[in-house]
């Protein structure tokens, strides 16, 4: 349905190949597809997040479309195009391409931004801001703990590492932790300081229970890490994708206990000076 933001791992995007995405991606395709199931089923309205092409075909059926979401992605190519690299030569064609995203986001009916959104490239549909909403919590520390194997983790410091749904990659070493800290990671396996844990428990209990969080800026992660506890949030910049500006600014505003991790220091392992200064700010 999309041309594809390319991540080479959970917190990097390459410019190059996202761009070329955008550039060789035939929509021709799934917009006769899609045309067909809303035809078939009868749909009366549509509901999508960040994607242009549901507001394209909503207007040629006449079916409103209503956008839940806090970006969308002409912003997102514009940001790379604005800062494409040197290799990349058909800029123009690129332009028109971003330009036309921006006109089909335009013929939706409205839009619902939810908090930490940044700003739009089009006018025309109804704006209607979200208020703050987030999953809570289920359990209790002890619970939560108790129900991982691991009930004398309550006694400690637990950092919380993930980065929701993308895949981690390995790192070169063992990461650093002060004195009295333990780690539930979704990727590091090392007792007993690392405790590995599956990618689909409930993350808002195991945010709740633990005493910092470390990942990247997603609207979903933001969101539980500000209504289960305004947990410190350590967070590992994201190169390249402008979402994360709208995340920041909201999450100073309404959280204000996050600490920047940069990429060298992450892949370094070197972590225990940012999960020192979140200690601080649980007082």
């Amino acid at each position: 349905l999309h041309p594809s933001v390319i991540q080479t791992n959970a917190y990097q995007l390459s410019a190059s190949q996202s761009l070329h995405s955008l550039l060789t991606f035939n929509p021709s395709f799934p917009h006769t597809e899609e045309a067909n199931f809303l035809n078939l089923h009868n749909i009366r309205v549509i509901i999508s997040d960040a994607l242009s092409l549901p507001c394209l075909l909503g207007h040629t059926l006449k079916i409103p479309v209503i956008l839940i979401t806090n970006f969308t992605f002409d912003s997102i190519f514009q940001a790379l195009l604005d800062n494409a690299p040197p290799e990349i030569k058909s800029k123009e064609e690129l332009q028109l391409k971003v330009d036309e995203m921006s006109a089909q986001y335009a013929m939706a009916y409205a839009v619902i931004r939810l908090p930490g959104y940044i700003p739009f490239r089009f006018e025309g549909p109804r704006m209607v801001d979200a208020p703050m909403h987030f999953r809570k919590a289920l359990r209790s520390r002890n619970e939560t703990f108790a129900s991982l194997g691991f009930p004398r983790l309550s006694d400690k410091k637990v950092l919380l590492h993930c980065f929701g749904g993308h895949a981690l990659s390995a790192l070169a070493k063992i990461p650093s932790l002060p004195e009295g800290w333990t780690c539930l990671s979704q990727t590091i396996d090392c007792p007993p300081l690392f405790h590995k844990i599956s990618r689909d428990l409930y993350m808002p209990d195991l945010i709740a229970a633990c005493d910092a969080v470390l990942g990247k800026m997603g609207w979903g992660m933001c969101s539980e890490v500000i209504g289960n506890g305004y947990k410190p949030f350590i967070y590992v910049p994201r190169s390249s994708f402008i979402e994360e500006a709208g995340l920041l600014s909201w999450m100073g505003r309404e959280h204000g206990r996050i600490v920047r991790l940069g990429v060298e220091k992450y892949e370094g392992s070197d972590w225990r000076g940012a999960i020192e200064e979140a200690e601080k700010m649980n007082g």
